[in-house]
């Protein structure tokens, strides 16, 4: 029979997602785990075989983690809010949360962008680098001028927390989200999310299996087997969107209806004069009203929606090629490839895996 392994679990905040990810691989593997999020000292009485902790700056959690490593005993770190600590780690995947909060706003038209964060460390400038990768933003700390900046906009902010401050702010001020400000956030807390005068839109970041990949990690290295990597990183889950960004940053209501059929209608297959039919106005009109407005023409635009959800589908869920060309409007896989290759450079497989 397995020798029952005692793992202590240090986190803080706690984190559910997390907390449930840990127990599921535990019950699998028969482990005794013990679970501390208030920390002051060491914890008398507990024989340790391995640990999975957050390790923040400021935390007495990390002054455990040290003493624990200096007895020799494995730990996975959650966290890379201190890089330079050598500890194995299990971490989401930052830099990509902020592309795909990039990606969210240029689905949505938002060109006036900006980061607002009460604090700022080496996890927030992750988020930051891969949010402004391809469009530059503004980036608040600490405090958010929204009454002076240019509107719409499009906000990402660091966590709930600071969602929830900056939405108080504006509506303080009058200022209407989501029509005026765009607000989206990251962890996906239901509680904090949904809680909001204003529900917000917020990135899974997929705590869950991260959790369980850590805990999996934990196992190789109380076996006495090195890690496959020092640094595990784990890919955002995807955006569930709510009330918060529920909104185009389009002014010209015919090109605003014309957007959102695009968008309802991708699976099938549609182009300019079935637009421009949808919207009651002629073939040319609805050219010129987007070149005008989003400063490409409408057919630029259908392919660009379809590309994107592609994208999502690619990284957010298993489906197979022929599955994605049906549901972005592409008459086949072959058809997809060429088009997608042609666009990116890449193939939609080789996207994937990178």
């Amino acid at each position: 029979m397995e020798n029952r392994k005692d793992v202590l679990v240090m986190l803080s905040p706690v984190s559910q997602p997390r907390l449930q990810g840990i127990a599921k691989f535990a019950k699998e593997h028969g482990w005794n785990l013990l679970v501390k999020d208030r920390q002051r000292a060491e914890i008398p009485g507990w024989k340790t075989d391995g640990a999975i902790a957050t390790v923040r700056t400021g935390s007495p959690i990390v002054a455990n983690v040290r003493r624990l490593l200096k007895r020799g005993v494995p730990v996975v770190d959650l966290t890379c809010e201190m890089p330079r600590m050598d500890v194995v780690r299990v971490t989401s995947d930052h830099v990509m949360i902020g592309r795909l909060a990039a990606e969210h706003f240029e689905r949505h038209h938002f060109t006036s962008r900006a980061w607002f964060s009460s604090g700022w460390g080496h996890v927030h400038a992750l988020r930051f680098k891969g949010f402004t990768e391809e469009r530059p933003a503004a980036k608040w700390v600490g405090e958010a001028p929204v009454e002076r900046v240019r509107r719409p906009l499009a906000v990402l902010t660091y966590d709930e927390t600071d969602a929830a401050c900056l939405m108080r702010k504006c509506l303080a001020l009058g200022i209407a989200v989501p029509e005026e400000i765009s607000i989206l956030s990251i962890g996906n807390d239901p509680v904090l999310s949904e809680l909001q005068p204003i529900p917000v839109s917020s990135i899974d970041q997929d705590l869950e299996r991260g959790g369980y990949v850590a805990a999996a990690v934990l196992y190789e290295m109380m076996e006495g087997r090195a890690p496959a990597s020092r640094h595990t990183i784990i890919p955002p889950k995807c955006i569930v969107t709510r009330k918060s960004t529920d909104t185009l940053a389009v002014d010209d209501p015919t090109v605003r209806a014309a957007v959102l059929f695009i968008r309802s209608n991708l699976s099938r297959s549609i182009g300019a004069a079935q637009v421009a039919e949808h919207v009651g106005v002629s073939r040319s009109r609805i050219d010129k009203l987007f070149s005008a407005t989003l400063g490409r023409p409408i057919g630029e635009e259908i392919l660009r929606q379809r590309l994107a959800h592609v994208k999502t589908l690619l990284r957010n869920s298993e489906l197979t090629a022929m599955q994605i060309a049906e549901k972005c409007g592409f008459c086949s896989p072959s058809h997809l490839n060429n088009v997608f290759k042609r666009e990116t450079g890449m193939t939609p497989r080789a996207w994937r895996q990178q």
